[in-house]
């Protein structure tokens, strides 16, 4: 089993992109960015509505439910703050949350 994981973006503006890499750099997570959404540990679009997310595939403006970003969290095998500031920086809204967790 690798530890390294797998994002797929879908039309990302460019300096989404290079606050993404920024963002896995400064954090040290082991993600890599592939060019096939197949088998990707998450997908990230950026779509002109407000979409609800989900544990594999997120739309950058969206909304999540708090369990799904727990669920996000392990599939990633991210700590829940990073998970946090990722959904923060693609401007994503938990919702439902339980205790905090997510900054």
């Amino acid at each position: 089993m690798t530890d390294s994981r797998t994002i797929h973006l879908v039309n990302p503006p460019e300096e989404a992109r290079t606050s993404l890499d920024d963002f896995l750099k400064e954090t040290g997570e082991p993600v890599e960015f592939t060019d096939s959404p197949e088998n990707a540990d998450l997908v990230i679009d950026w779509p002109d509505d407000r979409l609800v997310c989900d544990p594999d595939h997120f739309h950058a403006g969206g909304r999540i439910s708090c369990p799904d970003a727990f669920r996000t969290a392990g599939r990633l095998r991210m700590n829940l703050a990073n998970t946090g500031n990722l959904m923060n920086l693609l401007k994503i809204k938990i919702f439902g949350c339980q205790l905090g967790c997510f900054k």
